[in-house]
C-alpha cells in the first residue's frame, strides 16, 4: 500500500470513528433530558410543560427551546419558549435528577420560562424539545397527533395532565420512544419544587382552574 492510499484509508477511518462517537454522544444527551409532564390548554387556560434531567450530572440547556405543532404537524411550529439568560455569557443548567418548568401565569406556579402561547385547542397536538443546534431531543403527541413517538399518541381528556411514568426500580423516568406507553394521565401533575404538604393544596387549586 503506497502512502497516498494509506493516507486516504486513514482519513476514511477517522471520519467513520468520529461519526460513530458523535452519534453515541448525541444519543446519550437525548436520552438524558425528557419531556416529563404537560398540562394542555389554549391561551386562556392553565398550561405547563416540564422537562426532566434523568442523568446524574448537570446538563447545559442554554438556548434549548420547546415548540408546539398542530395535530397534523403543519409547519411552521409555534415557539413556546427557550432557556436562556439575559447575559449571553451565562449558561443555563438543569441539575441532576431535577427539572425545568414552562408554565402560564394562570397556574400560580414558580416557572423558569413563562408559557404565554397556547397549545392549540388543547385537545390534540405535539410538543417538541430542541437543543441549541435545533436537533430534536424529545417529542410528545396527544389526542389526534399524527407524529407522536412510534405514532402512538397519548389519549387524554383535555382537563387532565400528561405525566411520564417512573421506573420503580431505578427511579428514572421511562422513555421507550412510545408516547402511549411512556405516559399516564393524571388529574393533577406533580411539582417537585413543592413539599408534600403543599402539593395537595396546589393540586386542588389547579384542578379548580382547569375546570
Amino acid at each position: 500500500m503506497n502512502m497516498r492510499k494509506l493516507y486516504a484509508f486513514m482519513l476514511v477511518f477517522v471520519s467513520i470513528a468520529t461519526s460513530i462517537l458523535f452519534a453515541q454522544n448525541l444519543h446519550a444527551a437525548s436520552a438524558d433530558i425528557v419531556i416529563s409532564q404537560i398540562k394542555v390548554g389554549n391561551s386562556s387556560t392553565s398550561r405547563l410543560i416540564e422537562i426532566f434531567n434523568n442523568s446524574s450530572l448537570p446538563i447545559d440547556i442554554t438556548r434549548w427551546c420547546l415548540k408546539y405543532s398542530s395535530p397534523n404537524n403543519t409547519a411552521p411550529f409555534t415557539s413556546l419558549g427557550c432557556f436562556s439568560n439575559p447575559d449571553p455569557a451565562v449558561h443555563v443548567f438543569i441539575e441532576a435528577k431535577s427539572f425545568a418548568l414552562l408554565a402560564s401565569t394562570q397556574t400560580g406556579l414558580l416557572f423558569d420560562v413563562e408559557l404565554s402561547s397556547g397549545l392549540g385547542s388543547g385537545t390534540s397536538g405535539h410538543v417538541y424539545l430542541y437543543d441549541s443546534f435545533d436537533s430534536e431531543i424529545d417529542r410528545v403527541g396527544w389526542g389526534e397527533a399524527i407524529n407522536a413517538e412510534s405514532n402512538r399518541p397519548v389519549l387524554l381528556n383535555a382537563t387532565k395532565v400528561i405525566e411520564r411514568k417512573k421506573d420503580p426500580t431505578s427511579g428514572l423516568l421511562i422513555d421507550t420512544d412510545n408516547n402511549e406507553n411512556d405516559f399516564i394521565i393524571q388529574q393533577c401533575g406533580h411539582n417537585i419544587r413543592l413539599d408534600q404538604s403543599m402539593k395537595s393544596l396546589i393540586c386542588a387549586i389547579i384542578l379548580q382552574i382547569f375546570n
